[in-house]
């Protein structure tokens, strides 16, 4: 997991963006890695929706692609799943959530903000997008409210002068636990479960359209990942069925 700036190197000295460091250069590679295969998945997503639908792709693309939320996205794909057949409308319940942590990720990768350090080194900084208008709204407050007034000192310098010395309160700083590290272990990993989820979905697709491939459905149903996700979803459900109270008869 990537660590936050503030546990490692809390006073590293920050840049946004990385045209000033061509030694991070080829770490880009994995996150634009992550973010193409989810773009790949999405498109995938639209030709199931249009299975689902019985609808045009034209029609079911200009729907999706207004949808700009994740949320929003897997809830349309789900309301639109719900018309399969039971096992598969829980066999696709159970391939989103193995790879809702991928997407988040995805998401984090896009709609972040970028930089480095040259305290940090072989890494690339990951600002939370807020960071930065966070700090603007506080030292902005500061000085609306008059407390940027500076402290006058006199004294005699090294030449025997009399001068006064100016020093102006600290201003706040950038929320280091809201900057995190991102080293290539990490952005391998993130790079690697992002094709993982493409191969996974693939899968999927293969295994519940109208011209099914026999062997995509047992394929799917070996991964680890997949079996973990139906039990737990099997679990939840007779939980959830155990809670209901009892149903009512007409002579109850």
């Amino acid at each position: 997991m990537p660590q936050p700036l503030s546990r490692v190197k809390p006073g590293a000295a920050l840049h946004w963006g990385i045209a000033d460091a061509p030694e991070t250069f080829h770490l880009w590679r994995h996150i634009i890695s992550v973010i193409n295969c989810w773009s790949y998945i999405d498109g995938l997503s639209v030709t199931m929706l249009c299975h689902f639908l019985k609808a045009d792709f034209r029609t079911v693309f200009a729907m999706y692609s207004k949808l700009t939320s994740s949320e929003a996205r897997r809830a349309a794909f789900l309301g639109a799943a719900a018309s399969a057949k039971p096992d598969d409308f829980e066999l696709i319940q159970a391939t989103l959530d193995t790879m809702s942590a991928s997407r988040r990720r995805r998401n984090m990768f896009a709609h972040n903000i970028w930089g480095h350090s040259p305290d940090v080194p072989k890494a690339l900084l990951l600002f939370e997008g807020d960071v930065f208008a966070e700090q603007t709204v506080s030292i902005h407050q500061i000085i609306a409210d008059g407390k940027f007034e500076p402290k006058i000192t006199p004294m005699v310098n090294d030449a025997g002068q009399r001068v006064n010395k100016i020093e102006f309160p600290a201003l706040p700083q950038l929320d280091t636990s809201r900057i995190f590290i991102f080293k290539e272990k990490e952005l391998k990993q993130d790079e690697e479960e992002a094709g993982t989820c493409v191969t996974i979905f693939q899968l999927l697709m293969k295994a519940t359209n109208n011209i099914a491939d026999a062997q995509a459905r047992p394929q799917l149903l070996s991964v680890p990942r997949i079996q973990q996700a139906l039990a737990k979803r099997s679990s939840g459900n007779a939980q959830s069925a155990h809670s209901q109270p009892p149903q009512k008869t007409p002579h109850g």
